[in-house]
């Protein structure tokens, strides 16, 4: 069995804000699986990004949510070690969502904001749209995630802007973070 504590840790913004590179990337570092929205987005919706620039319903992203509840009360009860979760989480309650199942099982929880400005994020946009990308996310659907984006009211996130800052600035600020909150140095 790991004697690794439980960690997870919570990386949330914007469609094109750098999340899910920089969680894949940590992942790799820390040997941590990444349970990702999107990931379950496409395995439950049908999902062709070029065909339309559409957000999920309040009832498709409730399910997303759900699932990533139900995935990360598994995980957390049957292992330990890293854990990342990613996404969205534009409302507080699908950050509750994560906050309630850390706190059941006694884990530590490190919280990341991942922000860029609004030119970098439609540029990013822009670029995805001429790849393979399943992120449906286009410049509408940005523009409307981010009014409904609720404010963040937590001392205990941590933001991390990757407008100018390359994808090893950016870990390395988080890794930075964990390391220097933790017991496990």
């Amino acid at each position: 069995m790991d004697a690794r504590p439980l960690r997870v840790i919570h990386i949330m913004g914007l469609p094109a804000s750098g999340k899910s590179t920089i969680s894949d990337v940590l992942g790799d570092i820390l040997g941590a699986p990444v349970l990702s929205s999107e990931d379950i987005r496409v395995a439950l919706y049908d999902i062709n990004p070029r065909s339309s620039d559409t957000d999920f319903t309040p009832e498709q992203l409730a399910i997303v949510y759900r699932a990533i509840e139900f995935c990360l009360d598994l995980q957390l009860s049957y292992s330990h070690g890293f854990y990342i979760v990613e996404g969205v989480f534009r409302s507080h309650k699908q950050r509750k969502l994560v906050t309630n199942t850390v706190a059941k099982h006694g884990a530590r929880l490190d919280t990341f904001h991942i922000r860029c400005d609004e030119e970098t994020a439609l540029e990013r946009l822009e670029k995805r749209q001429q790849t393979d990308s399943t992120a449906p996310a286009g410049k509408n659907t940005y523009k409307k995630i981010r009014e409904d984006f609720a404010e963040l009211s937590s001392d205990d996130v941590t933001e991390i802007n990757t407008t100018h800052d390359d994808i090893d600035e950016s870990i390395n600020k988080i890794i930075r973070n964990i390391f220097n909150n933790s017991e496990l140095l």
